[in-house]
């Protein structure tokens, strides 16, 4: 959720001493970047969960975990900042998770993506999506603030997002897939299953095509199922 109503402008000698001092305080803290935009926002303040029916009345940013369950995390801004230019990395206390398990093993992961072609041919599932994880340690010499800023430049028409909470840890993002947006009259969506490189002179393949459709074909069912009218472009 966009925040607006910025306090001021941080520049490099005050960033950090403020992220130091939220982090202290067990705020949750958010830096992002919208997509084709210069404006980096930071907001911090107390986060709290909430149920979709019940979000607090005012800005917010929200999180919501990959095990959804009708709640999503809300980080109720203190402060707003706006970023005047790049920072130097610094020694900070961010929020961390519990240590992770590892991954499925390579026989269990042929296991789940096997179960998956058979539901497929059951008819249960046009797409299934077969996601594993891996654990990895992270390089001495890693620091989330620069990794931020690096993502800020070299992808300009994605969201760019570093978000530090007690509930969830510490979470680095870039993604060109837009949820919705707004203006006074409408909402607007997009369909997007997958990218290419802009060098990329190749047309996508039939499969890429049906994976396009599966997701646009979602997204029109969403939106019959809800008393308005819309357009596809």
């Amino acid at each position: 959720m966009r925040v607006e109503s910025p306090q001021g402008s941080l520049s490099e000698e005050n960033l950090n001493p403020i992220l130091k001092a939220a982090l202290a305080n067990n705020f949750g803290i958010a830096l992002y970047r919208l997509p084709h935009e210069e404006t980096i926002r930071l907001v911090f303040g107390p986060s709290e969960f909430y149920f979709m029916d019940n979000l607090p009345d005012k800005e917010a940013f929200l999180l919501a975990s990959f095990n959804y369950q009708n709640q999503l995390l809300a980080i109720e801004p203190t402060q707003v900042f706006t970023l005047e230019e790049e920072t130097a990395e610094s020694e900070l206390a961010w929020h961390q998770r519990e240590p992770q398990d590892e991954g499925l093993e390579k026989d269990d992961f042929k296991k789940l993506a096997r179960y998956g072609i058979e539901q497929i041919k059951a008819g249960s599932f046009d797409k299934v999506v077969a996601a594993n994880k891996k654990v990895v340690d992270l390089p001495e010499e890693f620091g989330p603030l620069s990794y931020f800023f690096n993502l800020v430049q070299h992808y300009p028409g994605a969201f760019i997002s570093l978000t530090s909470t007690p509930q969830y840890g510490t979470w680095i993002g870039a993604t060109p897939e837009l949820l919705l947006s707004f203006d006074q009259q409408s909402i607007h969506t997009e369909a997007l299953a997958g990218t290419k490189s802009p060098a990329d002179e190749e047309g996508f393949t039939e499969k890429e095509e049906q994976e396009q459709a599966l997701v646009s074909q979602y997204i029109e069912a969403c939106f019959d199922a809800l008393p308005i009218d819309y357009q596809k472009e």
